[in-house]
């Protein structure tokens, strides 16, 4: 991951996914996002949605959705970020990981 631009307004990284690298199931807290597949292609979930994102393709996620993406394969994938506002304190703040949670 790499951050090319930070602002008051937003802020834009690049994310370099190897073949079965995934994300926690998180959210961004009060920041939307916009996902642009550079190359390969991602499996974007977005609450309660599953989809197979390619190469020029986008995901939006809302602000308080609750998301992850992997890289299925094959080979690698680039994704480009815009959060907007900017992430407090990381991109992945406030951070929620609901995979080790028990109800």
């Amino acid at each position: 991951m790499q951050r090319l631009y930070a602002s008051e307004q937003c802020e834009v990284i690049v994310v370099g996914w190897e073949e079965g690298q995934q994300s926690s199931y998180h959210d961004h807290g009060r920041s939307e996002s916009v996902v642009l597949v550079v190359e390969g292609q991602i499996t974007a979930v977005n609450g309660d949605q599953e989809r197979v994102v390619g190469a020029g393709e986008v995901v939006v996620t809302p602000r308080g959705v609750h998301h992850r993406m992997r890289n299925d394969g094959p080979g690698r994938a680039v994704t480009f970020h815009v959060y907007a506002p900017p992430t407090q304190g990381g991109v992945s703040a406030p951070y929620i990981d609901h995979t080790t949670q028990t109800d």
